[in-house]
């Protein structure tokens, strides 16, 4: 999603699942990105390690924690994308 709206936006995106960066580069246009940071960096790590199951280790607790910060970040950029399509 992060992705998505960069590229909504023309901003060439980076060949990374690092989320802190790719929510930096939305902070640098829409400063209330800074809103869902934690929540998107939060998720780097699904992002990533699970190419590699046996080291994430998960409990039930954490998908559904997963879940929730990526709601999060998905609902905000549905927000500011339906804002900036209005304008």
């Amino acid at each position: 999603m992060l992705k998505c709206y960069l590229i909504s936006q023309e901003i060439e995106t980076p060949k990374t699942h690092d989320m802190r960066r790719l929510c930096e580069l939305c902070v640098d246009i829409e400063k209330g990105f800074e809103n869902i940071y934690e929540a998107a960096v939060l998720l780097t790590r699904y992002a990533v390690i699970p190419r590699y199951p046996t080291e994430l280790g998960l409990i039930e607790q954490d998908a559904a924690k997963a879940i929730e910060h990526a709601n999060e970040v998905m609902n905000f950029i549905k927000k500011v994308y339906i804002r900036s399509d209005l304008s």
